[in-house]
């Protein structure tokens, strides 16, 4: 036990309990920090810490204290820069610098950033805190308000005209720490894809891409996925379109190692990236890179962490984003309430073709009406591999009758979640 390796983890969602679980088999001795008493990567660590992950002195105490040999965070922005500055104090790896953190975080410096590469991006209107007459008369509604460095979704609104506008903007501002907002064209009409790529060396490589189906149900709110479906009908057009500019874009910063993902709108048959993440993404789509590649980027991370360089796999040479299966990352997305009962879960998880099921809450929860149009309400990720489109249809279908989330009234507190009924993304695969 005298040279095993010690990890520090920033964050202990159930995204990170997956990366607990992952470095536990890697053998590695696994500490957790973060201000939750009971978050769900705690329940598996070898130690964990209650501490705010932003209180970097005491992050470093206790790494000092447990004598770590890297520092690890992922699936959310929140942490990155707590761990860049713990790593580079203590003089550990870390793949990301503050610059890069800065640029992939920002929503307008990303986007000022895409444009100086002659990547189109979704446009946006000028509007700050003091909401001057001029500028809102030049806003054409519906529009998209968010914070310009916040994440999951937080601070989000959608606004139909003024009234609604300057309403959101004061609320977006809440979730700022640059007192920044942007307000961009809503895009909603148009299909909403993500990318994610592996660097490797300096070397950007496409590991798989997406077509996400979001929920309608939600009005007002920033609008949620129901499903992830892969491999994405547009692949063809990254490589096409975005592919060099975008090894350019990610050269000229400098990075090198890691993971990084792009959120785009299809606009007349032309991407436009909107955000983009230089981390390992809470879609956790390395999990069906696994299965279908043989490729772990959750493990290349975690060996990056330790060792400094994103080892195990030739990622330019494994990675195939056309899929050889149907893939779905379903979400089951959840009203305000308290979990009293949760049915059909263990039995989905013993099905073969579910790869895994990342859960985020328990029974005795509590879902708070905040949650609403954030990831903050997704109960579980659901991860299916179907053999086709027709295969993968059923799954959804059986999964969604199955699976039950029950509050105090014993009533379901799942939403509507993908229809079966229209399967219009999954017409892709025909």
């Amino acid at each position: 036990m005298e040279n095993q390796k010690k990890l520090l983890f920033l964050g202990g969602t159930g995204a990170m309990y997956d990366a607990v679980e992952r470095a536990k088999r890697m053998g590695i001795y696994t500490i957790v920090v973060d201000y939750y008493p009971n978050s769900p990567a705690k329940r598996i660590a070898d130690r964990s810490y209650l501490a705010s992950t932003t209180d970097i002195d005491r992050v470093l105490e206790i790494a000092r204290e447990n004598e770590i040999d890297g520092v690890f965070t992922g699936f959310s922005d929140a942490n990155l820069m707590p761990a860049c500055l713990v790593a580079d104090t203590l003089g550990l790896p870390f793949y990301a610098t503050k610059e890069q953190i800065n640029v992939t975080t920002n929503k307008l410096l990303f986007k000022e950033t895409c444009r100086e590469y002659g990547i189109p991006v979704v446009p946006e209107f000028h509007l700050d805190g003091d909401l001057k007459r001029e500028d809102l008369e030049l806003i054409q509604y519906p529009v998209i308000v968010k914070p310009s460095d916040a994440w999951a979704s937080k601070g989000v609104s959608i606004c139909e005209n003024e009234k609604e506008l300057c309403e959101a903007v004061p609320y977006a501002l809440k979730f700022s720490q640059n007192q920044c907002v942007i307000v961009e064209r809503y895009m909603a009409a148009y299909p909403d894809v993500c990318m994610y790529f592996n660097l490797q060396n300096g070397v950007l490589s496409l590991s798989s891409m997406c077509e996400r189906d979001m929920n309608q149900v939600q009005e007002g709110k920033a609008m949620q996925p129901n499903a992830l479906f892969y491999p994405c009908r547009f692949i063809p057009l990254y490589y096409e379109q975005l592919e060099e500019k975008l090894k350019n874009m990610t050269a000229g910063l400098g990075m090198k190692d890691g993971t990084m993902f792009m959120q785009c709108f299809v606009v007349d048959g032309m991407l436009l990236p909107f955000e983009m993440g230089y981390r390992l993404c809470g879609a956790q789509e390395y999990i069906l890179c696994a299965a279908e590649n043989e490729i772990d980027s959750c493990q290349m991370m975690l060996n990056y962490a330790l060792f400094g360089a994103c080892t195990g796999w030739n990622a330019a040479e494994k990675n195939k984003p056309m899929f050889d299966h149907s893939d779905v990352i379903l979400l089951a997305l959840m009203k305000p309430g308290k979990i009293t009962r949760i049915d059909g879960l263990e039995a989905l998880r013993a099905m073969p073709e579910i790869l895994n099921i990342i859960q985020f809450y328990y029974e005795g929860d509590e879902i708070g009406k905040g949650s609403m149009g954030t990831l903050n309400q997704t109960f579980a990720r659901i991860f299916i591999q179907g053999k086709d489109a027709d295969r993968l249809l059923a799954l959804i279908d059986h999964v969604q009758k199955t699976l039950k989330v029950l509050d105090e009234n014993g009533e379901q507190m799942l939403i509507s979640g993908y229809d079966c009924k229209k399967a219009h993304v999954l017409k892709q695969f025909d």
